[in-house]
């Protein structure tokens, strides 16, 4: 293939260096794919062997991206193979690195169910939370068990209309407009109309 006659540091960013082959610029990968490919100055460089440092180069850099997304907060797979689309890795790239977060159970859509839903089902309802898991594109039969802990949202529906309501007059029809909004399904919003309904009478 040709002849390494540079290895150089890169400027910008000194873990990573750019190699020269037949005295012309050819790549840049990570220092430590460079190392662990024993790419030496002076050196014939075999096409595979080059080819397999580039790959490991790449799957080093995206692997450090999702580790900075996974630190902020947990993330769904979909949205981690969205991300490294986005920034055009290959996607044979992105495979390994889905496989490696999942052996690090670093991603785990169950988990990341479990934990969606807990956040948020205090400010929306069943229909809207499993909309926007299947906007994930989380497997259903994931989708499916996750949901079971919402079998009920009277409470939360509940302490919603309270909010919504203040101090004005208590609405019947806008406080079912405020819930169908917030994605809770016919029983739950009249279970918790019914709910307001008796409180306010008692006022």
């Amino acid at each position: 293939m040709g002849i390494i006659t540079d290895i150089t540091a890169q400027k910008k960013n000194p873990n990573r260096v750019s190699v020269f082959i037949d005295g012309e610029f050819f790549c840049g990968i990570d220092f430590l794919s460079s190392q662990k490919h024993r790419l030496k100055i002076g050196e014939t460089i075999d096409e595979n062997v080059l080819s397999a440092a580039v790959f490991d180069s790449e799957c080093n850099s995206a692997f450090e991206k999702c580790m900075g997304l996974i630190n902020i907060r947990m993330r769904a797979e979909s949205e981690i193979i969205t991300y490294l689309a986005g920034k055009l890795y290959s996607q044979e790239v992105i495979d390994t690195i889905i496989n490696k977060l999942k052996s690090y159970n670093y991603i785990d859509d169950a988990e990341f169910c479990c934990l969606y839903i807990e956040s948020h089902r205090k400010g929306w309802g069943r229909k809207k939370i499993e909309y926007m898991l299947k906007m994930l594109k989380i497997d259903s039969e994931i989708l499916s068990e996750s949901m079971k802990v919402l079998a009920s949202q009277a409470d939360e529906a509940h302490c919603l209309l309270i909010k919504h309501k203040g101090t004005k007059p208590f609405d019947k029809y806008k406080a079912y407009v405020h819930l169908a909004q917030k994605g809770f399904n016919g029983d739950c919003i009249k279970e918790a109309i019914a709910l307001m309904e008796e409180e306010t009478a008692n006022e």
